[in-house]
């Protein structure tokens, strides 16, 4: 997509974000009724909110990107540099060795990270890509959740109990190349006029971010230690603000 075909959308995603202050949740029909547009251009418009974090897969509001998003749109600012994300791990950042939680075989996830993350969530309105092995069998679209695995699942359910929501997942062929899996999401987003000038990676192995020279945004935890802790979060909250 290219830049004028995405200046093209502005002026009718600026009139749907205008329509959001009011509302805690919307769903692709109240877009297709609050534009008078078809299913598939508003399909496309919830999806790139999901993406860039404005709402939940589920369609729940984040006010402040949205006022963010809004902001730069109605100022005809270009690309949009408003949005910080936190690329997430789970085994050894949400657990770590001394979990009691199981999620069938496996270790589960430790209530008490899940509160250390909600408050790196609401203290930078960061949204979260999911680098994990979890991932796998994790759909963003409410339509494949059906298709979703046990441990997807779990995981959607531990993090909706504090209204914490996974945005989105990175895509790469090899396990072990996350970082190029993340360079990749940000050029996807770049495409579409957005930047992202902050972010922050979660995960308790280096896999190849030395390669893809993403160690500086790297907030390394340790499954055989603590999982993630306040001096992560403290660290983490430093790359983002």
């Amino acid at each position: 997509m290219t830049k004028q075909q995405d200046e093209q959308k502005i002026p009718l995603m600026s009139k749907l974000l205008e329509t959001l202050s009011g509302q805690k949740k919307i769903t692709i029909s109240y877009i297709v009724r609050n534009l008078g547009i078809g299913f598939v251009r508003a399909k496309e418009m919830f999806d790139t909110l999901v993406e860039i974090g404005c709402i939940s897969n589920e369609g729940l509001i984040n006010l402040e990107l949205v006022r963010r998003y809004y902001f730069h749109l109605a100022k005809k600012q270009y690309p949009i540099r408003t949005h910080k994300i936190i690329f997430l791990d789970v085994d050894g950042v949400l657990n770590c060795h001394s979990t009691k939680a199981m999620c069938g075989p496996y270790k589960g996830i430790d209530h008490s990270k899940v509160t250390l993350l909600k408050e790196l969530v609401e203290e930078t309105h960061a949204y979260i890509v999911l680098i994990s092995s979890w991932k796998d069998n994790w759909f963003r679209s409410t339509k494949l959740k059906d298709e979703q695995d046990d441990m997807a699942n779990y995981l959607d359910k531990k993090l909706a109990i504090q209204n914490v929501y996974i945005s989105a997942k990175t895509e790469e062929d090899d396990p072990f190349q996350r970082g190029k899996g993340i360079l990749d999401y940000l050029d996807r987003l770049k495409m579409k006029g957005i930047i992202v000038d902050k972010f922050v990676i979660l995960d308790d192995y280096l896999f190849d971010y030395k390669e893809t020279k993403l160690t500086k945004h790297l907030v390394q935890t340790s499954y055989n230690d603590k999982g993630l802790t306040k001096r992560h979060i403290k660290k983490a909250l430093e790359l983002l603000c």
